[in-house]
């Protein structure tokens, strides 16, 4: 990982729920032999159930594996979820406007230069963290009108520590569940409906190509750099299977070769797998 990335922590806005589970999945030993999870019925108490889930600054409910992580909450119905990846920054610096600094010379005890100022790159939005994208997920037969909007909530959430993994009710009885597969940086997604990625637009970065091969869709964005930052490139694929949804995320830190093609492949053969299998390996991961 680039130097720039070692010391720095990615800030979320509003009230978050720490998920014990996303951060000890992608620690747990997959090798020896099998062991149960500890404290099992600890685990079933701590898990963070919430009626509704419809207020991004309060209610959200983050899910990750230590790596990738994504906020989820309610928006008009559909269950949409801001996802990023620890190294998916805007990394540029541009101090070509800022005056020198001050001088201070403590052997002589003098100083001088400098003055009281805002640094340029303030006016600016980077460096900064960015979202890769938002997936949303528009269950049938659920979703509120305009009216409607601040008085119901079609969605609860039941955030599973035990299994490391978020199940929604739907008002309309269906259920989706949510999971950040461990060491392996792909939503996978059961539940009726059509899931869609939707670009993350901000001015100063440019707009991200979209587009669909063999019947995945995906996002390639590259985010720019600057004189001392080659800057970095991103992508997000999304396969389906009948009501099961594969959504990877693959960085150029990732992968010396096509971070495209490399996104494309992940979910492919995340989806070529059997759910039972892939469940399996994630909790077993978990315990």
């Amino acid at each position: 990982m680039d130097r720039r990335f070692s010391n720095l922590r990615i800030p979320y806005t509003g009230l978050y729920i720490v998920l014990l589970a996303g951060v000890v999945a992608c620690t747990g030993s997959s090798t020896g032999k099998k062991k149960d999870v500890p404290f099992p019925q600890a685990l079933e108490r701590a898990g963070v159930k919430q009626s509704r889930i419809t207020d991004i600054q309060t209610q959200a409910v983050v899910l990750g594996n230590g790596d990738m992580n994504a906020l989820l909450w309610e928006d008009d119905g559909s269950i949409r979820m801001r996802v990023s990846k620890n190294e998916i920054w805007d990394a540029r610096i541009n101090t070509s406007k800022d005056p020198e600094l001050f001088q201070c010379d403590i052997r002589n005890r003098t100083w001088g230069g400098g003055v009281r100022y805002v640094p340029s790159f303030w006016d600016r939005n980077y460096p900064q963290p960015h979202c890769a994208a938002v997936i949303s997920i528009t269950a049938r037969g659920n979703g509120t009108t305009s009216d409607e909007k601040d008085e119901s909530s079609s969605w609860n959430a039941h955030l599973d520590l035990r299994r490391a993994a978020v199940m929604l009710d739907g008002n309309q009885k269906e259920q989706v569940v949510i999971r950040n597969l461990a060491r392996r940086n792909v939503f996978l997604i059961e539940g009726p409906g059509m899931v869609t990625l939707e670009e993350v637009k901000v001015p100063q970065v440019p707009p991200a190509n979209l587009g669909e091969t063999a019947g995945v869709k995906w996002i390639h964005m590259v985010m720019p750099g600057d004189i001392d930052y080659d800057g970095m490139e991103y992508a997000m694929a999304l396969a389906e299977k009948g009501d099961i949804k594969a959504v990877s995320l693959v960085t150029s830190f990732d992968t010396e070769g096509n971070v495209l093609e490399s996104a494309l492949q992940l979910a492919a053969e995340t989806l070529d797998q059997k759910l039972k299998n892939l469940i399996a390996s994630h909790e077993s991961d978990w315990e």
